[in-house]
């Protein structure tokens, strides 16, 4: 490895682990795009992303935006994790290419053995025999003699009951391709409790236990195994936090019937901002895509609502998206917010707001080669939808009388809850 590269250990969903050497100033997006690239996810990267642990063990996902080095807390190789980053509700018919379907099952047969998704016995075992399917083929008793299944492991501890009711559905699969048996695995794997749920422990003001469940409907609020309330992406109006304090700002289902705000307690400050951070990502991900009620039928999109985002920055650090500074309140009471409702602009200024203007080093493919159509291209670049320089008037903090600093730290005001 050269001296101006670092290296980075990448484990992939099916467990093999490849190694890339990328120019120590890169950015996140350098060492993604040339994962994807292995994966051939180029069309559908937007669905994943790269996960790593920092110094105290804590997940955290790798910003493309940011430079590697300036994320990383301990010393090269730097570790990661290929996952899935955003789960869709529908994902038998959302998932345009039969790659992302694959890695998709990847990912929910790595949920169901960490028990992050919990199933019934039954539920386990037909899920289990599409799998076996897709890998085997169709079932030949002359071939798949008994205990054939002993090397695959979908749970721990497998008992060799359930083994048995794997291969009496495999039998029943026969004549269905990989494509076909993937494409039921997801559908029967969207209803599993906990499906495409990112779980953070919060409190509640009276102190009660918490998790606030990231999830493609929603935040769902969980205690225990209880789902007690779940705040819809379409509805959410603000994300703001202060310190531990984490708000939820949500609008009225019924006409006129306003807005509620909701506060949640972390224990650290540097993860209240991260669950901020994570929560403002995945609505800007689930607003550009088509919103379904379980009629199947299409609602508004959340692109048609505005998302106001609420937080203390520093203007030579800036969080990632663009703001709008409220020109009715003192640099310490200045309300810092979002509008979804405008289309992201694609290059903006640093200063004037008025002027517009590496392979890795073993190839890897963690799918079989099949046939595939050319799909239709629905790659965006998100990190150009939710990252994007802040940018300061300096004639609004002067028409109030206040001189503007770059380095001036902003409070939102709480005064109204």
């Amino acid at each position: 490895m050269s001296k101006k590269a670092h290296s980075c250990h990448v484990t992939f969903l099916d467990d093999v682990v490849a190694t890339y050497d990328v120019p120590k100033d890169s950015k996140g997006s350098v060492l993604f795009q040339s994962v994807v690239r292995s994966l051939e996810l180029t069309n559908e990267s937007k669905y994943f992303g790269l996960l790593y642990l920092d110094n105290q063990s804590y997940p955290m996902w790798l910003d493309l935006d940011k430079k590697i080095k300036s994320q990383m807390k301990n010393e090269p190789p730097y570790k990661f994790q290929f996952r899935v980053k955003y789960y869709v509700s529908e994902p038998g018919s959302m998932l345009l290419e039969e790659i992302t379907r694959y890695q998709f099952v990847l990912q929910l047969k790595k949920d169901i053995f960490q028990q992050r998704l919990s199933c019934t016995f039954r539920t386990l075992a037909l899920l289990a025999s599409y799998v076996i399917q897709s890998e085997l083929g169709d079932f030949d008793p002359t071939i798949h003699k008994a205990r054939y299944l002993r090397e695959f492991k979908f749970i721990p501890n497998q008992p060799t009951d359930l083994e048995k009711e794997i291969a009496e559905l495999h039998a029943l699969h026969t004549g269905l391709t990989p494509e076909e048996v993937e494409v039921k695995y997801l559908e029967k794997a969207k209803w599993l409790s906990g499906y495409g749920v990112d779980a953070r422990s919060v409190r509640d003001v009276h102190g009660v236990a918490l998790k606030l469940g990231i999830s493609p409907p929603g935040i769902q609020v969980l205690q225990g195994s209880t789902v007690r309330d779940v705040f819809d992406w379409h509805y959410i109006t603000k994300l703001r936090f202060h310190q531990k304090k984490f708000y939820i700002k949500v609008a009225s289902k019924q006409p006129g019937g306003g807005e509620q705000e909701h506060c949640f307690l972390v224990d650290k400050t540097k993860h209240c901002k991260l669950l901020w951070k994570v929560c403002l990502e995945h609505h800007g991900f689930y607003k550009t895509l088509p919103a379904l009620e379980r009629d199947g039928t299409l609602v508004r999109s959340a692109s048609q609502r505005a998302l106001k985002v609420d937080t203390p920055t520093r203007t030579n650090n800036t969080s990632d998206m663009s703001r709008d500074h409220s020109r009715d309140r003192t640099p310490r009471a200045r309300e810092i917010s979002r509008d979804l409702t405008q289309p992201p602009p694609r290059d903006l200024p640093s200063r004037d707001p008025h002027r517009s203007n590496s392979q890795p080093n073993t190839p890897h493919r963690t799918s079989r080669p099949r046939d595939r159509s050319e799909p239709r291209d629905m790659s965006r670049d998100m990190s150009r939808d939710m990252s994007r320089d802040v940018t300061r008037d300096p004639s609004r903090d002067r028409s109030q009388g206040h001189q503007h600093r770059s380095r001036e730290r902003v409070t939102p005001d709480y005064q109204r809850i």
